[in-house]
């Protein structure tokens, strides 16, 4: 740790989060536009949400099935 200003070495953030120290170093000398990380998506938005609402309703669907042969075997 530095103690000028408080502040803490990149290295030391990197190994106290788990984080790759070149990747902290990047990111903060502006090699990396924050803007512009990551990888573009799969899926649009309306296809992501479409996904959602049938896994939920698959999900209600199974639920349902399953209380009703619970309730079949009980009777």
């Amino acid at each position: 740790m530095r103690k000028a200003g408080g502040k803490r070495s990149i290295r030391k953030i990197a190994e106290e989060f788990g984080v790759p120290f070149q990747t902290l170093r990047d990111r903060t000398g502006g090699r990396v536009d924050p803007e512009s990380f990551g990888r573009e998506t799969v899926f649009t938005k309306e296809e992501e949400v479409g996904l959602v609402e049938f896994a939920e309703s698959m999900a209600r669907f199974v639920l349902k099935a399953y209380f009703f042969a619970n309730q079949m075997l009980n009777c």
